[in-house]
């Protein structure tokens, strides 16, 4: 990386490598993948069980309580869109440090004109261009369901929004794990468990006291997307994920730079 470049310049090299790292990778490809199939997947069944419920009388389908097209599919799309975003982020994010660190690459990253904050800015920037893609190619059903009936878009602009700050967050919390480690797997497991406890906890907010669940409902990702999914941007819930991903970030840069990787200034 040439040394004259702004500090600007320096993340955007690092994203652009680490993007054609990704764009170049089997596993990137299969982890892709298996996320464009499981969300094919629910999409069908979500359309087909939506197909059924039309059939049935208004009070049949009132008693269930779907009543729209983005109640019945868009929402529950999106919602088990970010559950496969738990089961994949990991594998995304599982070797942007903790390979470097178990290859010995950090001690030869030591002579980069670069900053820990700038390297862990372009792997950010790169994990989510590539989780972007998946979830366009994703969510490209949107196109056929405007051809066939008459969703509300509004649910597609804040569910989408929602799901680009999910992705950011998880992908933020990846590369914090993966900074810490040399193990491959152990950066995939404890990302994977760590998202999913802040994901599963929201399920527990009706068999807890009500201050209690209160308070899980606050810190709940799960709880905290309900207003995206719903069609509803709501600037706490945006301030939320923002200050999550922020702080995991920061703290990746923190862990980098007290191992050693001081990069010239």
């Amino acid at each position: 990386m040439p040394g004259d470049r702004g500090v600007t310049g320096k993340a955007f090299a690092v994203a652009k490598r680490e993007t054609a790292s990704f764009f170049h990778s089997p596993v990137a490809w299969v982890t892709g993948t298996v996320f464009l199939l499981l969300d094919g997947y629910f999409f069908y069944t979500f359309v087909t069980y939506y197909h059924l419920l039309c059939l049935r009388t208004p009070e049949s389908r009132r008693e269930l309580g779907v009543l729209t097209l983005s109640e019945g599919v868009i929402r529950p799309l999106l919602e088990n869109v970010s559950f496969i975003a738990i089961l994949v982020i990991p594998l995304l994010t599982m070797g942007l440090f903790a390979r470097e660190r178990r290859d010995g690459l950090l001690e030869m990253n030591l002579s980069w004109p670069v900053r820990p904050w700038e390297i862990v800015a372009g792997k950010f920037a790169a994990a989510l261009l590539f989780f972007t893609s998946l979830s366009v190619l994703a969510l490209l059903e949107a196109v056929w369901l405007f051809r066939v009936a008459d969703p509300d878009p509004g649910v597609f602009v804040s569910g989408f929004t929602g799901l680009f700050l999910v992705g950011s967050a998880f992908i933020a919390v990846g590369i914090l794990l993966s900074s810490i480690t040399a193990n491959v797997i152990a950066a995939a497991v404890s990302t994977f468990c760590a998202l999913l406890a802040a994901w599963s906890i929201g399920w527990t907010v009706t068999i807890v006291p009500v201050a209690l669940s209160r308070a899980i409902e606050k810190i709940s990702l799960l709880h905290r997307t309900h207003g995206f999914f719903g069609g509803v941007i709501d600037a706490g819930d945006i301030a939320f994920f923002l200050a999550l991903t922020a702080a995991a970030l920061t703290g990746a840069a923190r862990f980098i730079a007290s191992s050693g990787w001081r990069g010239k200034e």
